[in-house]
């Protein structure tokens, strides 16, 4: 089916019946293959600077232009814009964005003192494993919205000597914070903490982040990090 769509640089456009756009293969004997297969292209925006290049397994190459937008179909199996690659699809069926926001950034080393007498400390995730749109700052800590949507955040931290203390672990964003709050008796090897919130509001230029608040006791609590396993992580990326 997949194909059906894209071999339509064969066709050219007939006059719009009531139910869509329809096409005429320039090949007759083709025709019958295309007689159902139509893509209502009227819903395009305007743009006359923009290209919108979509690509599949055809052998079929072609363009054609639709509300002042070019349209151009290739045969490499990835869909571009602007002459940029947004979007692959491979044979099977898998699909792969590499333009798509997203990152995973771990704690390389253990963080000490930095919470326990109800400081409130933002986590700094300092080694970056992955960082699609350079859209996170390891110095900071802190996810920059590139762009309004919806998007998926977890996380994890390794707190040590905890002992009896009250815990307020929180992805903060610009739009709301997300709060995880407990009590733990603690001890020296500490608490691994997790927090995953699916479908945050966040718009372009709106920042995320993790902190912890221990009170209860000294400001002796720590971070623990690895340069190897991750103990303490924080991802996340665009979903819609």
């Amino acid at each position: 089916m997949i194909n059906l769509l894209f071999l339509l640089t064969l066709l050219i456009a007939v006059p719009s019946h009531a139910d869509g756009p329809k096409y005429r293969h320039q090949e007759p004997s083709k025709q019958l293959e295309f007689e159902n297969v139509y893509q209502d292209i009227r819903n395009i925006p305007k743009a006359s600077t923009s290209t919108y290049i979509l690509n599949s397994t055809s052998t079929q190459n072609g363009t054609f232009n639709v509300n002042s937008a070019t349209i151009t179909i290739l045969d490499v199996g990835n869909i571009k814009r602007n002459g940029v690659v947004v979007s692959s699809i491979t044979n099977a069926g898998e699909i792969t964005q590499p333009l798509q926001p997203g990152f995973l950034a771990t704690v390389s080393a253990d963080i000490l003192n930095v919470t326990g007498n109800d400081v409130a400390y933002n986590v700094v995730f300092d080694s970056e494993k992955a960082d699609q749109g350079s859209d996170y700052n390891n110095a900071t800590g802190v996810f920059t919205a590139p762009v309004t949507g919806q998007y998926l955040f977890c996380g994890n931290i390794n707190i040590q000597n905890m002992a009896t203390r009250n815990v307020l672990y929180s992805l903060v964003t610009s739009n709301r914070t997300y709060t995880l709050r407990f009590s733990s008796t603690g001890g020296a090897l500490g608490w691994a903490v997790p927090i995953c919130v699916s479908h945050a509001d966040m718009d372009a230029s709106d920042t995320a982040l993790i902190q912890v608040q221990i009170s209860g006791g000294s400001q002796d609590v720590d971070i623990g990090g690895s340069s190897g396993n991750a103990q303490s992580f924080f991802s996340g990326g665009l979903i819609n």
